[in-house]
């Protein structure tokens, strides 16, 4: 992330990708600071202004969307852009101040770790239609590769509808740092979903990381 570019986490939990972006970005404004003989009030002041103009954070848990913001005030400032809000239902059904500030396709950055499993899965046909990943896909017989058909899964993994949130939250050419089950990028299962991303995106990297570091002690 570079400063000035719009970065949003959907599932933000208790803050700590936002954090680690704004700290990375704040090193960039201390160096533009350092280069321009910045004034320790006008360093702060940019700094404080990236904060609270870029960075934006969604969480439908009420108490982790309060401990982001009280993360963020500690650091400096940005607690306004967070909001306590279930980030894969329709945006119409958002409250009105966070669709004054979050909107589809306005973000450069989209960095995530969403909701992972099958006990939490994602109904309703008013949420899934929303999806290209909320839909059954089906084998073509001329072409041999799977296409979207006009049927709606009953229920679909959060973490699955989520990836294509992401998605939609970025304007063309935004960037998308995402943790994912390796099943979905190699289970023939979840054929669909890699098609999904190669016709919506260019991934420009998978990176594989041990199982243990997403287990807790």
């Amino acid at each position: 992330p570079r400063p000035g570019e719009l970065i949003i986490d959907p599932a933000c939990g208790s803050g700590g990708f936002l954090i680690t972006a704004l700290e990375y970005v704040w090193r960039q404004v201390e160096e533009e600071g350092r280069r321009k003989g910045w004034s320790a009030v006008q360093l702060d002041r940019k700094k404080r202004d990236v904060a609270s103009k870029c960075f934006r954070g969604l969480d439908k848990d009420s108490f982790l969307a309060k401990v982001t913001k009280a993360y963020m005030a500690v650091m400096g400032d940005g607690r306004g852009g967070i909001f306590c809000e279930n980030s894969i239902l329709p945006p119409t059904d958002w409250h009105p101040s966070t669709q004054d500030i979050v909107g589809l396709g306005g973000f450069d950055i989209v960095v995530t770790n969403p909701p992972f499993g099958s006990k939490i899965p994602v109904k309703g046909a008013a949420t899934l239609s929303q999806f290209d990943l909320g839909h059954k896909w089906k084998r073509d017989s001329k072409s041999a590769s799977v296409v979207k058909s006009t049927s709606l899964h009953d229920e679909q993994p959060p973490h699955i509808v989520f990836l294509e949130r992401c998605l939609q939250l970025l304007r063309p050419g935004g960037r998308l740092g995402v943790v994912l089950p390796e099943s979905i990028l190699g289970n023939p299962s979840y054929e669909y979903v890699t098609t999904f991303l190669m016709q919506a995106a260019t991934i420009r990297a998978a990176v594989t990381m041990p199982e243990s570091l997403f287990k807790t002690s």
